[in-house]
């Protein structure tokens, strides 16, 4: 403590003369001095204060001395709570802070009957270690009237302090990381991983896990104290007042509950104007504690990505709430209908398509088709040849060909409820009946099922609705992000391989995105094996040439040329379904000499004009200041980065880097600064700039919070596990007797089943095998089926589809599986 004092007394000599003849205030200010001092450097010098210092002391506040006496605690290894208080004519007199051991536990805790809990341990022993500072209205400061320094209890060891109470404590700085990164979907444990790395020890974190998960917890509830429907509610309107295009509508019951809420941002809007010919219609479940299934409506751009057009949530799954999200999503985008849905094939979603978009074409998803026949009709041969008719290339005539033969041979599936059902949407599946309509190149909606599951990778046990929206913008801006990103790309490299047809080839690459090139490169990597074998006019603008693949002239495609307009078809149908030029078509440019590729053949939604404007995910300086805390806080965590990094190269500039911080006096700066406060997002932690324009308020009747018993939908809930009481007896899987196991079956041991008695038998079918038809055993455990899968080559006869996003491959007993593309 002397050290201090003879240093500081050489300070303030020659200010005694100015800080006038007031002994007592000029002691006070010099020992407030040297209690500043002791603050900046706690952890090296607690160890030097005596109690006559403690008794000397001075505070500007109560929670500075509440802050020193904690830190004083931290080094001598006690925790610290504050006990008794004063208060005079509205104003705090006195203070008492205590250790936390002081006091006793009440005997009707300790004797408590009927315990359900095992009681806490105990930390109470009646310590009498204690600081009372009282305020002096002469010297308008805290001073310090007691303090007991002993403690009748062992104090924890060096470096245990951490983990007391008082000393426990989630920094705001953690607290805005561990927001993020819980968002994000970074699970809790891997969160108090990150910090105590990013604070370098246990110790530095300054908090348990315990106390993480608590914080993380307490601002969730905080987060929908006033309800979850009127934050969301309140969200949106935000939102559509930094957004002007924003559209959002609501809809509740007779009890002012959520039912339905729909929203679509500007860019959404503007991006289904540029490419309104495919859309994708999809719902998932278990997204929100509500159980409000998500629908979501998807697309592709011009690189090939998928877009998102809007998104809904809605209280059930009947035939009226998607006709109301289908006619809201047409509000939305100006009455314009698109030319193409891709569903799933539910049943209430078609009939509301066929009410509300009557003229787009309506095609299911083929994945989902696929495995409703491998789980309706499971029969070995029938999947391979099911799928070999679904993608049959050919005309109608050529699918209900192959579609005889299928029943033909696999008469007993022929007969089967759901084969008949099939075949009656065949126009919605087969690709004979869809060739000559556009879809993008898309044949299912794993689009939006790849949005589907990152949500579901981030629902734990059931989101609020604003934390869903709020990962769904992430989603959405990160889809948004990668547009951008092969935007960039598209303008700034060029391919490395030299097609064929170079004129054409060069002007493609000009033409198109990096995506849609890489595309329309397979059709010009495949043109020199086809010829134009033969030509004839079919009329006065009409030219019919015949092309066939090299040494395959029995399967020929014939390409119309019509002179009048200069247009091309080809019997492939590639270009209506796709948009891109065939093969046949590029083989019949150059055998007429064409070195351009005309007008007519080039579809405007696959260039790159076709999307003029780009977005900025630059940050405006003007409006940096306008944002929210979580940006604020990480803007300026970037700009101090540099500081800290230049201060980390040696001892000197470590410790001035400390002093400057430790010198920074808040007080002072703020003096005469003008703080507009900035209204902040009710998410918490924004990421977008704010508006000059407040955010509208809630509306006169606040909305309910949609209800939580609704009927579940989709995969079957977890079983619930029972007690061992309530466990029912074991039942054998080959006898299926009650009362022993597979491993204990009396019956592989003897082979007889006579002397069993019926009431014990199990009233369920014994399995029966559906490769060998055998009684005892399934498909998936038949001996003779893996012995016939062993003796086959795994690649051998296997049928590869292209399936748009995936390849599905066909074995050939008739076992699908699927491979992404990357």
């Amino acid at each position: 403590m002397s050290a201090f004092v003879d240093e500081f007394v050489e300070d303030f000599s020659d200010d005694s003369e100015a800080e006038g003849d007031n002994p007592r205030r000029r002691n006070a200010d010099f020992l407030y001095k040297v209690g500043l001092r002791l603050q900046d450097e706690i952890h090296d010098d607690m160890g030097e204060i005596s109690d006559e210092d403690m008794l000397r002391a001075r505070f500007n506040t109560y929670e500075d001395a509440y802050f020193f006496y904690n830190e004083y605690a931290k080094f001598k290894g006690f925790s610290v709570r504050k006990d008794h208080k004063t208060v005079v004519d509205g104003r705090t007199r006195r203070r008492r802070f205590i250790c936390s051991c002081a006091g006793v536990r009440e005997r009707k805790w300790t004797n408590l009957h009927k315990r359900r809990k095992k009681a806490r341990r105990l930390t109470r022993c009646n310590c009498p270690a204690a600081l009372n500072i009282v305020y002096d209205d002469e010297l308008n400061m805290w001073t310090v009237r007691g303090f007991m320094s002993q403690h009748n209890h062992v104090l924890a060891p060096s470096g245990g302090s951490h983990f007391l109470r008082s000393h426990r404590k989630v920094s705001l700085s953690n607290a805005v990381l561990a927001q993020n990164l819980y968002a994000l979907g970074v699970s809790k444990k891997l969160v108090m991983d990150i910090i105590i790395s990013k604070s370098g020890s246990h110790a530095a974190a300054g908090c348990t896990a315990r106390d993480l998960y608590n914080q993380m917890n307490r601002a969730r509830v905080e987060r929908i104290i006033d309800g979850d429907a009127n934050l969301v509610n309140s969200f949106l309107e935000d939102m559509n007042v930094r957004d002007p295009g924003f559209f959002k509508k609501i809809q509740v019951n007779e009890k002012k509950q959520l039912t339905k809420l729909f929203w679509s941002d500007s860019q959404s809007q503007e991006d289904y104007k540029l490419f309104d010919d495919v859309l994708m219609f999809d719902s998932t479940y278990r997204t929100n504690r509500y159980d409000m299934p998500l629908v979501v409506f998807a697309g592709v751009n011009n690189h090939r990505h998928t877009v998102i057009y809007a998104l809904a949530l809605m209280n059930n799954e009947t035939i009226d709430s998607y006709e109301w999200a289908l006619k809201t999503f047409l509000a939305a985008m100006d009455g314009i209908a698109p030319k193409s849905v891709i569903t799933d094939g539910d049943a209430a979603i078609r009939n509301a398509i066929e009410n509300v978009f009557p003229k787009s074409k309506h095609r299911l998803c083929v994945w989902h088709v696929v495995q409703n026949a491998i789980t309706n009709v499971w029969t070995d041969g029938f999947v391979k040849g099911f799928v070999e008719a679904m993608f049959c290339k050919g005309p109608p005539d050529a699918f209900e060909k192959k579609w005889a033969e299928l029943l033909i041979e696999y008469k007993t599936v022929a007969e089967q409820k759901w084969v008949h059902n099939i075949y009656e949407k065949k126009e919605m599946w087969a690709e004979a009946y869809l060739r000559e309509y556009f879809f993008a190149g898309c044949r299912s909606n794993q689009r939006c099922e790849s949005i589907n599951s990152v949500v579901r990778v981030c629902v734990k046990s059931g989101l609020s609705l604003i934390e869903l929206v709020d990962k769904l913008l992430q989603k959405i801006r990160h889809i948004r992000y990668r547009d951008f990103e092969a935007e960039v790309n598209t303008t700034m490299t060029r391919s490395a391989q030299i097609p064929n047809l170079t004129l054409i080839g060069e002007q493609a690459e000009a033409l198109y995105t990096r995506a849609g090139y890489e595309y329309f490169f397979k059709q010009l990597l495949h043109e020199p094996s086809y010829v134009v074998n033969e030509s004839y006019e079919d009329g006065e603008d009409i030219i019919k040439y015949l092309v066939n693949r090299h040494m395959h002239p029995n399967a020929p495609a014939t390409v119309e040329y019509n002179r009048e307009n200069d247009a091309y078809n080809c019997t492939c149908k590639l270009f209506e379904r796709v948009g891109f030029l065939c093969r046949h078509i590029l083989a019949v440019l150059k055998h007429t000499h064409v070195k351009a590729l005309p007008k007519s053949c080039i579809l405007h939604r696959w260039t790159r004009e076709a999307k003029s404007s780009s977005l900025d995910f630059g940050t405006n300086p003007t409006t940096s200041c306008r944002l929210g805390f979580g940006l604020r806080l990480k803007e300026l965590e970037e700009y101090s980065r540099d500081l800290f990094m230049w201060g980390c190269e040696s001892v000197q500039r470590c410790t001035m880097v400390k002093g400057h911080i430790a010198a920074f006096d808040k007080g002072e700066v703020a003096q005469g600064f003008d703080e507009t406060p900035v209204p902040e997002n009710p998410l918490g932690f924004e990421e977008e700039p704010v508006a000059s324009t407040p955010p509208q308020s809630f509306p006169p009747d606040n909305i309910v919070d949609p209800q939580r018993d609704l009927g579940r939908r989709g995969g079957p809930r977890r079983a619930k596990r029972k007690m061992f009481h309530q466990r029912t007896s074991t039942r054998c899987g080959i006898c299926h007797i009650v009362g022993h196991s597979r491993r204990t079956c009396p019956s592989e041991r003897t082979g007889v089943f006579a002397d069993v008695p019926p009431e014990v038998t199990s009233s369920r079918k014994a399995p029966t095998c559906s490769f060998c038809n055998e009684v005892g055993h399934r498909c998936n455990a038949c001996p003779r089926r893996r012995k016939h899968q062993s003796t086959d080559s795994p690649i051998a006869g296997v049928v590869v589809t292209d399936m748009g996003d995936a390849y599905l491959h066909t074995q050939p007993n008739g076992d699908v599986f699927w491979s992404l593309k990357h």
